[in-house]
């Protein structure tokens, strides 16, 4: 009916999307209404308990799952780089979008690359702008060309470029675009490694987890990406385009919750309900 009329089909396509308009225009909200009936005090605090007890965990696996997926972001910053370089190039958005899907990457990520690399053609960005030069360079002879960019990396005084991404070019051969997004790549997530490891060994011990890296110079790095202004920050707001993966699990969660409003003799009384949205 989605498509189009069968002969025989109780629902044709105008029906259909008279229906459709219904439930797109309509969300479930988040508390539904009260229906005025009273449980017990006893059970309605034993449900309340283990209410939220329930909202917590599902909570908890959500924001790990950020935390998680926004890790992956900034260790895959190269090939973020390379894919905002590939898809700016292409006239066909429906082809660069297969191309961010193809590599298992955020879309809304790239293309905040996409803008914050424009601007890097106006200013000079000490971790960022070798990244822009060498994009710059034509993909025949690369190799020959991005040898006098890659020599003089640190030695301009009045754009310094920051010594960890000096040292990731260091007695490296560089004959692609592919392989300076490799060099950003290797070198974002040994930061995001060592800040993981950290954690893990703060939870072994049972002490604080760290708020950031011992070493002064891998600290700023790593911050330049948890930045509100790195194009690789996800705004609290825009968290669900990290859930994909984890809606499987998300769902369990909720049902859980579900369940329990459902069955519990302390849940109180609501109504089924939908609102229109926004």
């Amino acid at each position: 009916a989605r498509c189009h009329d069968h002969k025989f089909d109780p629902i044709p396509t105008k029906d259909y999307y008279s229906l459709y308009g219904v439930f797109a225009s309509s969300t479930e909200p988040a508390e539904k209404p009260l229906l005025g009936t009273t449980p017990d005090p006893k059970d309605n605090e034993a449900y309340q308990a283990e209410h939220k007890k329930l909202e917590q965990k599902l909570e908890d696996f959500r924001l790990a799952e950020v935390r998680k997926q926004q890790a992956d972001i900034r260790k895959h910053t190269g090939d973020y780089l390379k894919t905002a370089v590939d898809t700016k190039a292409m006239s066909d958005r429906g082809a660069a979008n297969k191309l961010i899907q193809e590599r298992k990457l955020e879309r809304d990520v790239v293309e905040a690359w996409v803008k914050y690399l424009d601007t890097l053609m106006q200013k000079h960005d000490p971790v960022f702008s070798p990244w822009a030069q060498l994009a710059a360079l034509p993909a025949d002879g690369f190799a020959d060309k991005a040898k006098p960019v890659l020599e003089a990396l640190g030695k301009d005084g009045a754009k310094p470029v920051h010594p960890l991404i000096v040292n990731a070019f260091r007695g490296r051969t560089i004959t692609s675009l592919k392989d300076v997004a490799e060099r950003y790549n290797e070198t974002f997530a040994s930061l995001e490694k060592k800040f993981q490891d950290a954690e893990m060994d703060a939870k072994k011990k049972n002490t604080a987890a760290p708020t950031g890296l011992p070493d002064a110079q891998e600290n700023e790095l790593r911050n330049v990406l948890l930045a509100t202004t790195s194009p690789s920050y996800v705004a609290p707001e825009k968290y669900d385009i990290l859930l994909d993966g984890a809606r499987p699990k998300l769902r369990e969660l909720r049902a859980d919750i579900d369940r329990l409003d459902a069955v519990h003799p302390g849940a109180p009384a609501r109504a089924m309900a939908l609102v229109d949205k926004d």
